[in-house]
């Protein structure tokens, strides 16, 4: 301790913000509005306090009360930031007493503070939010929901549906508090690791990993897997592709690739990515293998530039020379040299001699697929007296036995009468297993994540009787598979959209699913947004006047436990939504527009000009009479969206039409010397998108609503040094907030107001 009386909050902010600390304290000022949140909690003695040191945006002081609030903190700290965005390792802060904000810290907190050096200046903003969200989950505020510690499940299901999201600040505070809860090891803390990094095309930290190899001996998940090998091939062998240098790539493959990998590519079964495609036809040409060349060209379904060069690398195999071996010579073959897609193909069709269930047992562990497990359970029930002696006499078959039984087996040993002892061939068996209590709560979502990739969607669409089913069951599920069924909507979800195309036949089970979000009592802006989506698929499939009377209903579910500020852009966005896609339902489009402007109203000090102008135009579309008036010059708390705009040229890029054109007028409004450019190409190549690419100081991407042809030809005509933004989100709301993130990131960047990129 320093020995000396602890300063007092508002010494303490004089102190820390020194000559500046008028400027931060200031209501309306551009710095006051950016701090205010911080210094609240400075004057609330909260146990939590995070400060920017001025002048130095790269550096962060975290502050506890005390030596347990210090250690608390310091975890959710490491987890939050550390090392993704800092140099911080946990180690208490060294202070300068010479240095007036080292001291002013000394004299605050006393040893209990931490110090963060960001390890990039790009990575400012990043890391602001990723504090941030880590604060408001300290809190009791996640997505606005305050109450009880939320469980494990619950956090799983929104950690995925923030992947599914694209919402990184979101990602990684659920990681954070997954780690802090204590619940996962950290075997699958490391899996949702590199499913995060994967997802946020993080290829270098998951390079760490792969140079590691310890990862090779691990038993993972076929998502972590795919992530793995998408990974390698993007350090290995991405640079032959661009030069279409297949004999180049089939030579590392065989000297860099394949020695030192080849735990990783014995299957192919589930990953559908592009570079798994590619990676397992180079491992054809290399192994000279005819079948698993065509079964990858047949089950390919990547982009079209994607399919030359998987093409080109087929042309590596020949035709084979020599007839194959036997069938159940073959099987056991393959399974030596690593093939088990090859080895399950011939098992399935009845090849594998006397080993036959060996190697089914072998094979279900390896693959680790729902398919796999069938075909090893199908096999258990029909053992002959002999054939069970001999697995009962043998140690480490019979504890493969046990674990596959285990998993597919009513925890409490009952007979449900559903097929206990059987493997979900799909969405409705899975659903009654759940439904009977025959599954525990981490086989049940293991299964849903599994089937969301193995299942065929085709298959259901083409039973409207298993559809009406499932439907049924999902909207009103026993007691105790509620708490299932939530856990598994982001993989019934993916499942249904996953190809951004809603089926017409799964119209009931899309109105189920939306029932399960709008009732769903850990409501969160990952549930929210979820909930939109599946609203909008119903839209589309259209909507008879009785049911859309009951959707709106229940999106006052979405509504009633408030919508907290950082959710206003959720709101704007449904709104625009429903008008969109439903124009004729005007009574329902003004009873939401109602709910909306009454959420709005919560924030009204708050609102960006920009979000009232958009909620303005959009009532004046459905024509509900709920207008907020703008606030004047005087009281508008920043003007810099308008300076950034001034004399620029933006460019969009949506196939959202309506959504696009709204944010056009809005940034029309904002001021009359910004020049707004629209496209809607569904493919590459026009010349003014190329011109547009090329030349224009701003360039927005919606790539929730963009075709990736048109995507990649902007890019590949874009600068480097120009400025582009993305934004998966559709809505015009949360169009505008992506530029005016950017914005107010490059006036920070550069407080003069000149923008250098």
């Amino acid at each position: 301790m320093t020995g000396r009386v602890p300063l007092q909050p508002e010494e303490f902010l004089k102190r820390f913000f020194g000559d500046r600390y008028e400027a931060c304290m200031t209501p309306g000022t551009k710095l006051a509005s950016m701090l205010a949140d911080w210094v609240k909690r400075v004057q609330d003695q909260d146990d939590r306090i995070l400060l920017p040191r001025l002048g130095d945006p790269t550096v962060w002081y975290a502050l506890a009360r005390n030596p347990r609030d210090a250690r608390a903190f310091r975890e959710e700290l490491l987890a939050a930031v550390g090392p993704s965005y800092s140099d911080f390792e946990g180690v208490p802060a060294t202070l300068d007493r010479d240095d007036p904000v080292d001291a002013a810290v000394l004299r605050f907190t006393g040893p209990h503070a931490f110090k963060l050096t960001l390890v990039a200046p790009d990575l400012k903003e990043p890391c602001r939010k990723a504090l941030r969200r880590m604060l408001e989950l300290h809190d009791g505020r996640p997505g606005g929901v305050s109450g009880r510690p939320r469980s494990p499940g619950v956090l799983l299901r929104d950690l995925e549906l923030a992947l599914q999201h694209l919402d990184r600040d979101s990602a990684d505070a659920l990681l954070a508090e997954l780690r802090a809860s204590g619940h996962l090891d950290a075997q699958n803390l490391l899996f949702l690791d590199i499913r995060l990094w994967e997802v946020f095309e993080e290829w270098g930290r998951l390079r760490e990993v792969l140079e590691q190899e310890t990862i090779l001996d691990l038993h993972r998940p076929r998502r972590v897997t795919q992530a793995l090998l998408r990974a390698l091939y993007r350090w290995k062998l991405v640079d032959f592709e661009r030069g279409g240098r297949t004999q180049e790539a089939l030579a590392c493959f065989r000297t860099e690739v394949y020695p030192r990998f080849k735990a990783l590519l014995d299957s192919r079964t589930a990953m559908p990515a592009a570079e798994v495609a590619k990676l397992f036809m180079l491992k054809a040409a290399e192994e000279q293998d005819p079948t698993t060349r065509e079964g990858i060209l047949a089950g390919a379904n990547l982009k079209a530039t994607e399919m030359v060069y998987l093409r080109a690398l087929a042309d590596l195999v020949r035709a084979p020379e020599q007839p194959l071996q036997p069938a159940e010579d073959e099987a056991w073959g393959a399974y030596r040299r690593g093939d088990l897609d090859r080895t399950f193909a011939l098992l399935a069709s009845g090849g594998g001699g006397e080993e036959r269930l060996t190697l089914i047992l072998y094979c279900a562990r390896d693959l680790n697929t729902l398919a796999a497990a069938e075909l090893a359970l199908h096999e258990l029930l029909h053992l002959s007296q002999e054939q069970r002696t001999r697995l009962d006499n043998t140690p480490h078959l019979l504890r493969l036995q046990r674990d596959i039984e285990e998993r597919y087996t009513s925890p409490s040993g009952d007979d449900s009468g559903v097929g206990s002892l059987a493997v979900p061939d799909g969405w409705l068996a899975w659903m009654q297993r759940v439904n009977a209590g025959s599954l525990s709560d981490n086989d049940a979502a293991a299964i849903a994540e599994q089937g969301a990739s193995e299942w065929d969607p085709d298959d259901l669409a083409r039973r409207p009787g298993d559809v009406a089913e499932l439907a049924g069951l999902m909207q009103d599920p026993s007691g105790g598979a509620l708490a299932q069924v939530q856990r598994a909507l982001p993989h019934l979800q993916r499942f249904l959209l996953g190809d951004e195309r809603p089926r017409t036949p799964f119209k009931p089970l899309l109105r189920a699913l939306f029932t399960r979000y709008a009732f769903d009592d850990a409501q969160g802006l990952l549930t929210r947004q979820a909930a939109s989506e599946v609203l909008a698929a119903l839209l589309r499939l259209g909507v008879e006047p009785q049911a859309m009377t009951e959707l709106v209903e229940e999106l006052g579910l979405l509504f009633a436990q408030g919508v907290p500020w950082e959710q206003v852009d959720w709101a704007l966005d449904l709104l625009e939504t429903l008008i969109t896609l439903a124009p004729g339902a005007s009574a329902q489009n003004t009873r939401v527009a109602v709910l909306v402007q009454t959420s709005l109203h919560t924030w009204t000090e708050r609102l960006r000009p920009t979000q009232i102008l958009l909620f303005n135009q959009l009532c004046r579309e459905c024509g509900a009479d709920t207008a907020i008036p703008l606030p004047t010059v005087d009281e508008a708390s920043d003007l810099d969206f308008a300076d950034f705009l001034k004399g620029k040229t933006v460019a969009i890029y949506s196939l959202e039409e309506a959504a696009m054109a709204r944010v056009k007028l809005a940034l029309e409004e904002v001021t009359d010397r910004v020049r707004v450019l629209l496209f809607h190409d569904k493919v590459g190549g026009s010349p003014a998108l190329k011109s547009a690419a090329r030349d224009a100081d701003v360039f927005l991407i919606v790539t929730g609503a963009a075709k990736h042809a048109a995507t990649g030809f902007i890019e590949d005509n874009r600068p480097k040094e120009s400025l582009t933004v993305h934004s998966r989100a559709k809505g015009s709301s949360s169009m505008m907030r992506a530029l005016e993130q950017v914005a107010n990131s490059a006036s920070e960047d550069h407080p003069d107001g000149h923008i250098r990129r």
